[in-house]
């Protein structure tokens, strides 16, 4: 998408209580704790499962055991969101996950820049995106883009994130974004599969590398840290 070159018109909305999509298969009790499923961006009852997050109380019992059906959610806390331009094919089955900023106008699922927030809504006039005070109590997960050219050069590094290195094509590198704020914390993690090459770690600031060539087809965990404006890497690779 296109950066601004005029002002954007404001486009605001508040929730605190809204109609979603029941997964099929379920039942809703009123009163009952509702979930976002981030698989599907459907609401659920909340069960011990991992991939949901908590939005609020289900406002009417609502059999959806045999299809989908709308359902009231009570939300709690009001919600303040903002419509955003769409720049990476977003689509509603990504409520829930979280987006970032492309440019001063454009929101992607890709983690290059900026938190935006979480998406609630996708729809002719954008992603509409709740701006969250954090990310999340656990870790975000993130998939890095793909490599161009064998290297992945990063703008940004989410403090907290964890980043799945996707497939290598040959030798490879990731190379971290410039000067940083100090105190970032983030961890690089590659599944032995899709890393059928050597992957090395660089910092832009140089560049200077910060591992070895990490041994293909090896699980390998990387843990960066910046600090004086550098980065600084533990790497460790499985038998």
């Amino acid at each position: 998408m296109t950066a601004l070159a005029n002002k954007k018109q404001s486009s605001h909305e508040r929730w605190g209580y809204r109609r979603f999509t029941l997964s099929s298969g379920t039942r809703s009790y009123e009163n009952g704790a509702a979930c976002l499923d981030l698989a599907t961006g459907e609401v659920v009852p909340a069960i011990s499962a991992m991939g949901l997050i908590f939005i609020g109380t289900f406002a009417e019992s609502v059999d959806a055991t045999l299809a989908a059906k709308n359902v009231n959610v009570r939300l709690g806390l009001e919600k303040e969101l903002e419509w955003w331009a769409n720049g990476s094919a977003i689509v509603a089955t990504d409520a829930g996950k979280i987006c970032f900023f492309e440019d001063d106008a454009t929101v992607s699922l890709l983690a290059v820049g900026p938190v935006a927030g979480r998406i609630w809504a996708v729809g002719a006039d954008g992603v509409l995106v709740e701006k969250l005070p954090h990310v999340a109590e656990a870790s975000p997960v993130f998939d890095l883009p793909a490599f161009s050219a064998n290297a992945i050069a990063l703008a940004a590094v989410i403090h907290g994130g964890v980043y799945n290195v996707p497939a290598t094509g040959a030798a490879s590198t990731i190379t971290l974004p410039a000067t940083p704020p100090d105190g970032i914390e983030a961890t690089f993690v590659a599944d032995g599969v899709l890393n059928d090459e050597t992957v090395t770690y660089r910092d832009a600031t140089g560049p200077t590398a910060l591992t070895t060539a990490l041994t293909a087809s090896k699980r390998h965990v990387v843990k960066v840290v910046s600090a004086g404006g550098i980065w600084h890497a533990s790497a460790y690779m499985s038998p």
